[in-house]
């Protein structure tokens, strides 16, 4: 049960990466996902293919004449390249296969097919040979390809944790006086905020939190499984060990102060957010010291258009340490439909200054513009991105002259245009073109999705060798005929 649920991950893994490469995310409304788990139920094969366009990213890499022979072989491979890609789910066994051509040849091919008892193997590199890993050796190699940290068993105790500890923070932030308040404060709409009927409110001082972090140590110290569950993830460290850690933190707390966070949360009607403000003051007690540290606020509002459109804006204002700063106003409207083609969408974008006395005074600017259209049995999908980030002058002397010198030390950006065609029940077509720019230079990638009827390939004359049976000499004679046989196809394909 453990291996299947294991399984069942790892190939639910798979299908997003294989969407999202694919722009299956990019869709209105989700008709790209539905004719995809439609056509697997009806058996029927899912196929991608899938062209890089490097363009000069890798002859803009420079390097010795040795490393800039090699990047044009690669950039040549890679323009001729096409990855093909095909998924089916036959009875109890998932069949996946990956296919790289090369100059209209294809150069190495694997089919997988994997079932509850484990995996067989196909590849053009091993030509007659069908390699099983078992069910056990592929949990085992999950389990050293996939972090600690993703194991299930840790990931449920880590919720538990999570759950129990917030509950234990919100009880001691309701039982101590001055923290919560709560009010049905009546304020009318304004042009960027919805009306106001309930506002929440969190103000917790330096010396609070402290308090707040004492009191969940206290509780950890006392959590011997949870303790069990941390340090078996960390190498060198034991549950003692842990507590002592954390008794240090308690311990070396700096000086209580009256520095405060205060979080106000405001409400609409139907209990929708309407505002998040967040204010960060500095200790007023000791003012000589006030300018180092972190001071300022951010505001979240969402504002209603009409029945069917919304808006939102962020603002933030921080300083901290000396001659450091940050200045930011972003915003996300949704388009106003138009109703003739069901055209649909949103923009967005902002611009934000940043200052250390590390990095000098920088600007960023970001526009952004999401439309798709929504017809019978088709979606058509645009998205489009702006990013520049530049060096400001800020010399008093050069006035409007000033913004004409600033130096671009980002422009980047992308488009993104998909269509998605359902043709019958089962059976549709998705096509897709992303661009990136970045400075000078240009990569494209193009690919394609479609769904088709199964057709198994015949695999002759294969000898079936079960990798948990080989001996260290057979696995070697193994991995010497795939390096060779590899080593054969880069000198095929890599030799013009």
């Amino acid at each position: 049960m453990k291996t299947a649920k294991r399984r069942g991950c790892f190939l639910t893994a798979c299908l997003w990466v294989l969407l999202l490469v694919c722009g299956a995310t990019a869709s209105a409304d989700g008709l790209l996902e539905a004719m995809i788990y439609i056509a697997l139920g009806e058996g029927r094969t899912i196929e991608g293919r899938l062209r890089l366009e490097a363009g000069d990213l890798l002859s803009s890499l420079g390097g010795t004449p040795e490393s800039m022979q090699a990047m044009a072989i690669l950039n040549d491979l890679l323009s001729n390249g096409l990855l093909h890609v095909r998924y089916t789910r036959v009875g109890e066994q998932d069949v996946v296969g990956i296919a790289l051509e090369l100059r209209e040849e294809t150069a190495v091919s694997v089919e997988a097919r994997i079932a509850e008892d484990g995996i067989a193997l196909n590849t053009s590199l091993l030509p007659g040979k069908t390699l099983v890993f078992p069910a056990e050796l592929f949990e085992e190699a999950v389990s050293i390809l996939l972090p600690p940290i993703l194991d299930e068993v840790y990931l449920e105790a880590l919720a538990g944790a999570v759950e129990r500890y917030s509950a234990l923070m919100n009880s001691w932030m309701a039982q101590t006086e001055g923290v919560l308040s709560v009010t049905g404060e009546q304020t009318p709409a304004t042009q960027m905020r919805d009306a106001i009927t309930d506002v929440i409110t969190a103000r917790v001082t330096h010396t609070q939190w402290q308090a707040l972090l004492r009191f969940l140590a206290e509780e950890f110290i006392q959590d011997k499984a949870f303790q069990q569950v941390l340090t078996s993830r960390a190498d060198g460290m034991d549950p003692e060990m842990m507590i002592t850690v954390v008794q240090e933190m308690i311990d070396t707390m700096d000086a209580p102060n009256d520095a405060a966070v205060e979080v106000t949360l405001s409400f609409g009607e139907d209990d929708q957010i309407a505002g998040l403000d967040v204010r960060i003051e500095p200790p007023v007690s000791s003012p000589a010291g006030a300018s180092a540290q972190l001071q300022g606020s951010f505001e979240y509002s969402h504002r209603a258009i009409d029945s069917e459109r919304a808006a939102d804006s962020f603002l933030a204002s921080f300083t901290w340490g000396v001659d450091s700063e940050l200045r930011a106003q972003f915003y996300r409207r949704d388009r106003l439909p138009n109703t003739a083609l069901a055209h649909e969408g949103m923009e967005y974008g902002g611009h934000a200054s940043f200052r250390t006395p590390y990095t000098g005074a920088l600007d960023l600017d970001v526009l952004g513009d999401i439309r798709y259209t929504v017809e019978p049995m088709m979606e058509t999908f645009e998205h489009s991105l702006l990013l520049r980030l530049s060096e400001k002058n800020d010399d008093p002397d050069l006035g409007d002259m000033a913004l004409l010198l600033q130096a671009p030390l980002l422009d980047a950006g992308f488009t993104l245009n998909t269509q998605t065609q359902a043709i019958e029940l089962a059976d549709f077509y998705h096509a897709g073109a992303f661009v990136l720019k970045l400075m000078e230079i240009e990569v494209g990638l193009e690919y394609m999705l479609e769904s088709s009827a199964y057709m198994p390939e015949e695999q002759p004359n294969q000898t079936v060798i079960w990798l948990d049976e080989l001996s260290r000499e057979e696995l070697s004679e193994l991995m010497q005929e795939l390096q060779m046989n590899t080593m054969m196809l880069l000198l095929q394909f890599g030799g013009g």
